[in-house]
């Protein structure tokens, strides 16, 4: 049984891993796409390529903050 203490940590872990591993990846994707335009090189970019590009940079945020913070309450609370 979880208990409701280490649920409580568990989204406010999550909530702030979240918000920097989000700023730190839609950065690095946002730069990429702009050197693209920039350099003439997006002959095969297309409005899809990036949009997927984005889904994946929240939902691949949202899981690697959920494991960051599954990892601090484990940590906290059983060591």
């Amino acid at each position: 049984m979880i208990k409701k203490d280490s649920l409580n940590k568990f989204k406010r872990y999550t909530n702030v891993a979240f918000k920097y591993v989000f700023i730190v990846f839609f950065f690095f994707t946002t730069l990429r796409v702009f050197l693209l335009f920039a350099n003439d090189d997006a002959e095969s970019v297309t409005l899809f390529s990036i949009l997927l590009g984005y889904s994946i940079v929240f939902f691949g945020s949202l899981f690697m903050a959920m494991l960051v913070a599954a990892i601090a309450v484990y940590k906290e609370d059983y060591q």
